[in-house]
């Protein structure tokens, strides 16, 4: 991820500076760190200025549109403000965005940039919100915006099976994915010792494993699970809920 800062030119959203647990894909050694999985003094300097910084989304997918607002927002109706609900792209932050208008061109799982720009449809980040609180809408279209989500960033996908290490001396980064047991595990590592992963096709034909299901199915179980020990792609909770929390 870019340590850039943001600039009047290129405004982005910056989330609350969160640590990260154990377990996430930045740092490691790969197939073949320590198999105790401890890090390098120069692995735990690098992950300490991620945390300080504090993880930025580029951009969110859209889940739902309210152009009424938060139907649980004790405001008046007429006083609430147009929001979408939307799912970041790269550490899948749940979030809350103020629109410009009530009736925006704005559809259900597009694109949409961060950048402060005149021609934005978004205007402002409300808050971060926890699982329980989407709307009916959004976590219908969860699952299968994860998977939109990561099949258009598949290099960094693929390079998570690429750079998968282990994280105690029984359990590895990719046990963590539902369905990957010891066998799975060490044909992953086996063709892995072959070469590297080119493409989800490539994991397919080799591992005999379809990563985009399994992949989006442990980024729903970490935004439908507070207290997860292991974060391998989304950050920690919002400790505070509710409308008009920050």
């Amino acid at each position: 991820m870019s340590s850039e800062k943001p600039t009047a030119s290129k405004r982005v959203l910056r989330g609350p500076r969160v640590p990260r647990r154990d377990g996430g894909p930045h740092g490691g050694r790969g197939f073949y760190g320590s198999p105790d999985g401890r890090q390098s003094e120069r692995t735990e300097r690098i992950e300490t200025k991620h945390t300080i910084s504090g993880p930025v989304e580029d951009a969110i997918y859209v889940l739902d549109i309210l152009p009424t607002g938060n139907p649980m927002d004790r405001l008046p109706t007429h006083l609430r403000i147009p929001i979408v609900i939307g799912i970041g792209n790269k550490f899948f932050s749940l979030l809350e965005i103020e629109i410009k208008r009530k009736n925006p061109d704005i559809k259900l799982q597009q694109k949409l940039s961060l950048e402060k720009t005149e021609e934005s449809l978004l205007k402002s980040v409300k808050r971060r919100i926890k699982f329980e609180e989407l709307s009916p809408t959004s976590k219908n279209l969860l699952e299968s915006t994860i998977e939109h989500i990561i099949r258009d960033d598949e290099h960094r996908f693929v390079e998570f099976f690429n750079n998968a290490r282990p994280i105690t001396t029984r359990k590895h980064q990719l046990q963590l994915l539902p369905g990957i047991g010891k066998k799975t595990l060490w044909d992953f590592i086996n063709a892995h010792k072959q070469k590297p992963f080119e493409s989800f096709q490539d994991i397919q034909a080799r591992v005999n494993v379809m990563p985009i299901p399994i992949l989006a199915k442990r980024i729903i179980e970490e935004l439908q699970t507070a207290d997860e020990k292991y974060r391998l792609f989304t950050r920690s909770p919002p400790s505070s809920s509710g409308p008009g929390s920050s």
